[in-house]
């Protein structure tokens, strides 16, 4: 299979401590990639040095199935730290400023514009009245000058209020989907991740732990019966002596039941044999409880 960003076995150190180790990441075309780790796991690390801020101790890299790096970096936009932007100037002059670098011409300048959704304000406020949102809606605009085909966006949602984050939520998808932008995202906002990544790469301490597809990723979330009882001994007796047991776990005063299926046959015999039932519903493991799991929380 064919990779527009590929990683193998990179490693970056700094001192004794390693970054990234031995990091081998597959992104297609068209993905949006969620990276997750803690802070300090290496997510930014390995950004960069895709990007070329920083070079690896060892290992490689293929961009657009190539090694010219530096050739293909130019199809690559990025988000890594919140950008400086002239605060008295306009958007459309702050944008007009960095697309010498680019060779960007008026029209794409106000075509960017607005597509994040800035046309309205692009020429008659100032940025530094510019709410965190639209700062970083802005980010996101430099970032597509050059028409790249690739943005790598690091915490793009963070520190923005719910509607600044389906704001760009909403642009990451509209790239997405109308431009066919691909996008290697970092977040710590995992349920917000979890609805617009189609793959996942989990990274801890440096080390890649798992890449996985989302509709995988959900086929692992298991339902339970979550009761909570007056005396959960006896009810394990119950239930065992019944054959309503099956799988259990007993976590923060509630029993977890893994036989869905059987929640009113359950619930009729408790009542019966005269354990109060105080309250029982169905929960579904998340997926900030998988990503917990898999880097030992």
């Amino acid at each position: 299979m064919d990779y527009i960003i590929e990683t193998n076995q990179l490693t970056k150190k700094f001192g004794s401590k390693i970054a990234v180790d031995k990091v081998s990441l597959h992104i297609k075309k068209g993905d949006i990639y969620g990276f997750i780790g803690k802070n300090g796991a290496g997510k930014t690390t390995a950004m960069r040095l895709i990007l070329g801020l920083a070079y690896p101790n060892s290992g490689t890299i293929s961009l657009f199935g190539s090694n010219d790096l530096n050739t293909q970096r130019k199809k690559i936009g990025s988000l890594i730290e919140t950008p400086s932007f002239y605060s008295n100037a306009t958007a459309y002059e702050n944008l007009k400023r960095f697309s010498i670098l680019y060779n960007s011409k008026e029209e794409e300048i106000e075509s960017i514009l607005d597509f994040v959704g800035l046309k309205d304000v692009m020429k008659s406020k100032k940025v530094g009245q510019f709410s965190l949102g639209m700062k970083q809606r802005l980010g996101i605009a430099l970032a597509l000058l050059g028409n790249p085909e690739v943005l790598i966006l690091d915490e793009p949602v963070n520190g923005l209020d719910p509607a600044g984050i389906k704001e760009v939520r909403d642009l990451i998808l509209n790239l997405n989907t109308q431009k066919g932008v691909t996008f290697l995202i970092s977040s710590h906002l995992l349920d917000e991740l979890a609805k617009i990544a189609n793959v996942f790469g989990i990274i801890n301490n440096g080390v890649l732990v798992e890449e996985l597809e989302a509709d995988k990723l959900m086929q692992t979330f298991n339902k339970t019966l979550k009761i909570k009882v007056s005396d959960v001994d006896k009810t394990l007796t119950l239930l065992k002596k019944a054959s309503l047991l099956g799988s259990y776990k007993i976590e923060g005063g509630y029993l977890h039941l893994g036989n869905v299926e059987k929640g009113p046959e359950i619930n009729s015999l408790l009542i019966k044999s005269g354990i109060e039932v105080y309250e029982m519903s169905i929960s579904k493991a998340g997926f900030e409880d998988y990503f917990i799991e898999k880097i030992g929380g």
